[in-house]
Formats: C-alpha cells, sequence, structure tokens
C-alpha cells in the first residue's frame, strides 16, 4: 500500500509539476506554460472559471485523499482534475478566439515567408516547422487536430499522469461511485463542445436551405451558427456560404458579399477587379453589421491575390510596384511581420537598407523559434552591410548562424565577406 501510495504522490506531482511546462506551441509568437493557460482560460471566458476553481479544490485534496488511503475521495478528485484537463482542447476548438486563428495564421505567414526566401534569396537548409498539411476550421474534427498539433508536450505529461491516476483510484474506489466520476468527467467538456456542435447543425440547415431554394431562411440560420459558434467565422466554408446569402438575400455591393464575388470575379479571369472589390469592401466594412462574420476570410483571399501581385512585381523587377502592394496590405493588417519581412527586398534592390533594415528589425522581435529568423537575421546583416556597420553586420551573421547552421550559406558567405 506504501509503495502504490508512493506511485500516486509522484503522478500527482508529475500531473501538477507539468504546468510550469510549456501547454501551448505557436510557430512564431513561442507559447505559455499551463499555470499560464489556466489563468488565460479563467479570466478570458467567465464559463472556464468554475474548472479552474474545481481543479485548485482538487489538487490539494487528491493528495491528502492518497495520503490518508480515502480511496473514493481520492477518485473523485482525480476525475475533477482529469475534467480539467479533458476540456483544454475542448476550449480551444470551441471557446479560445486567439490561440487556434493565431496558430493558422502562423501556419500560413511560416509557408508565404518560407516560399519568399526561397524564390528571391539563399535560404538556409536547417530545421522547418512540422506543420499540418491542411489548417481547417470547416469541421469540429479539424479543429480538434489542430487542437492537438498546438497543445505541447506539457499538457500530455499532464493529462498521462491524471488519466493513470484516475484508473489506479478507480480500482479503489466502491462501485457506487463510479456513475459520480463518469458523469464529473463527461459534463465539463459536453457543456463546452455543445454550442460549436449545435452550430455546425445550423450550418447544415442553411445548406439545405439554400438547395431548397430558401436563401433568406438558409442566411438566418447562418447568423445563429456564428453567435453559437465565434470560432466559426475562421471557418472558410462557412464564410464562404454566408457571403454567397449575404449577395442573395442583400446588394451584391453590401462588404459581406465581397467575399462571394471576388471568387465569381477572378473565376472569370478579372483579378484586378476582385482585388478592388476586396479592397472596396474593407472600406466600407463598419457599415454592414454582418461584416465580422467574414472579414477574416475576406481580409485573407485579399492577402492571397496581393501576394500574387507582389511575386509577380519581384519577378520583373518592378520595386515600387511591389512596395505599393506591400503598404496596402499593411494598412489591411497593420501587425504583419510577414510583410514588412517581404518588403526587405524591394529596400534593398532600390539601394534603401536603412527601410530594409527597420522592417527586418521589426519581424524579429516577434518571430521566434523558427528557421525563419536565421533568414531573418540574414537578410539584417546584409542591410547592415549596405549602410557600412561591418561590426553589427557581422554579429548579425553569426546570430543568424547560431539560430540554424545546416547550410545557412547567406550567413556564411556574409561572414566571409566582412
Amino acid at each position: 500500500m506504501n509503495m502504490l501510495a508512493g506511485v500516486q504522490a509522484s503522478l500527482i506531482l508529475a500531473m501538477l509539476g507539468a504546468f510550469l511546462a510549456p501547454w501551448i506551441n505557436l510557430p512564431f509568437a513561442g507559447g505559455e506554460s499551463g499555470v499560464q493557460y489556466a489563468a488565460s482560460m479563467a479570466l478570458s471566458h467567465p464559463d472556464m472559471l468554475g474548472p479552474v476553481l474545481l481543479l485548485l479544490i482538487a489538487a490539494p485534496l487528491l493528495a491528502i485523499s492518497v495520503h490518508f488511503n480515502k480511496p473514493n475521495l481520492a477518485l473523485t478528485s482525480a476525475a475533477f482534475a482529469l475534467a480539467f484537463l479533458a476540456c483544454v482542447p475542448g476550449y480551444l476548438v470551441a471557446l479560445d478566439p486567439h490561440t487556434l486563428p493565431t496558430y493558422t495564421d502562423n501556419i500560413e505567414d511560416y509557408r508565404t515567408l518560407k516560399r519568399f526566401f526561397n524564390s528571391f534569396f539563399t535560404p538556409n537548409k536547417g530545421q522547418a516547422i512540422a506543420l499540418p498539411d491542411t489548417a481547417s476550421f470547416d469541421s469540429l474534427g479539424g479543429r480538434l487536430e489542430l487542437a492537438f498539433l498546438c497543445l505541447e508536450w506539457g499538457w500530455y505529461i499532464s493529462i498521462g499522469a491524471a488519466v493513470i491516476l484516475f484508473m489506479m483510484t478507480l480500482s479503489k474506489a466502491r462501485l457506487r461511485f463510479y456513475p459520480i466520476a463518469l458523469l464529473i468527467l463527461i459534463t465539463p467538456l459536453a457543456l463546452t463542445l455543445y454550442p460549436p456542435m449545435q452550430a455546425a447543425k445550423y450550418k447544415q440547415d442553411a445548406q439545405w436551405r439554400l438547395t431548397q431554394g430558401n436563401p433568406a431562411s438558409a442566411f438566418g440560420a447562418m447568423v445563429i451558427a456564428f453567435k453559437l459558434d465565434p470560432l466559426l467565422t475562421y471557418s472558410e466554408q462557412a464564410s464562404r456560404l454566408f457571403s454567397q446569402l449575404n449577395a442573395m438575400v442583400f446588394k451584391p455591393e453590401n462588404p459581406a458579399s465581397a467575399l462571394y464575388q471576388s471568387a465569381q470575379l477572378e473565376t472569370a479571369g478579372n483579378r484586378q477587379e476582385a482585388l478592388d472589390t476586396l479592397h472596396s469592401a474593407l472600406q466600407h466594412r463598419r457599415e454592414d453589421e454582418f461584416f465580422p462574420y467574414v472579414a477574416h476570410h475576406t481580409k485573407r483571399r485579399l492577402a492571397i491575390l496581393t501576394d500574387r501581385v507582389i511575386s509577380r512585381s519581384y519577378r520583373h523587377e518592378q520595386w515600387d510596384e511591389a512596395l505599393r502592394a506591400l503598404q496596402e496590405m499593411l494598412r489591411v493588417y497593420p501587425e504583419s511581420d510577414t510583410l514588412r519581412a517581404m518588403a526587405s527586398l524591394a529596400y534593398m534592390r532600390q539601394g534603401v537598407p536603412e527601410s530594409c533594415l527597420s522592417s527586418v528589425s521589426a519581424s524579429l522581435e516577434r518571430i521566434q523559434g523558427s528557421s525563419l529568423r536565421a533568414d531573418l537575421l540574414a537578410t539584417q546583416g546584409e542591410c547592415l552591410m549596405m549602410m557600412g556597420k561591418v561590426d553589427q553586420a557581422r554579429q548579425s551573421f553569426q546570430l543568424s548562424i547560431d539560430a540554424d547552421s545546416v547550410r545557412n550559406l547567406r550567413a556564411v558567405r556574409g561572414l566571409s565577406g566582412s
């Protein structure tokens, strides 16, 4: 019995100690520990305050019940702890409006920047971030897949220890406590996932009503779906459907209709008109109360089309046109480190190293923990060399090699040439 109590005590320490380890991993911004994320859950959403408080009560109760050999209390406490940990991916996919959207944006930005450095510079060949092939908010299953990719090893250790503890206490507790433990486990997660599951039904209903020739009724169903599930605004499928319904029910010129209208124009080969439609929608977005439901993908579509314009301008060495397109996008995404980093090439080719240094330095402040940092540091070194700041340039090249030393030819060449 003493050995069993010792094992359980070790598992409790592992479960709680893992709260100090990383729980959330973002490709650019780093991550958060379990303590930080649990505090964020409690402070950001009132519905999560209860599970966090229950965890704070359950953890010491679990330790006390193990020490004094109280198996029924131990089972109940372990169930509360496991219920909270199981709620974390549920909270990510249903209630957290920032983490998964930031994760998917980081994925897209990472791919854009890697494509940029591969196309116009000699990129390093070092450690790439392991990214999913697709980042889909269109289904609850797709979101859960993203959530488990976003979660770090600290959460996995914590929930693994909690599962083992639960199974150990289950074997010692009385049978009548089993339904109570099961209810404790299921209820918080079910309550967390219920709104997005209902929203998915309303979305399916909207699609069916549209096929039945009733766009007004379908529009109403989609509004309910968006209100039930705030993260549905990041679903490309839902945004496109809602934009189409908006165009059918209201005027096609409405800002919320722009996503659908631009797709039609692009299919017809009118890319510039598609761009103009998206720009106009963003300029008049405050005039349409429904625009927030499609804002994310309207901006994203504009970014994709503009990226093609920028790439074409760079290939043809049309630096002024590329900078104009980048500056237009910076008005849409003022905090975009990706766009600032992409502007560095035009500034270098135009012989404006000060502007190049400013854009790269701003990106370096926020892009952490990826091989892209080595590319950015090498670019910073080249800008400093153009300014005649040889010592600072050498330091940047060395930092680039320190960040990623696998075939970092730009940085090696920069060091040898300075």
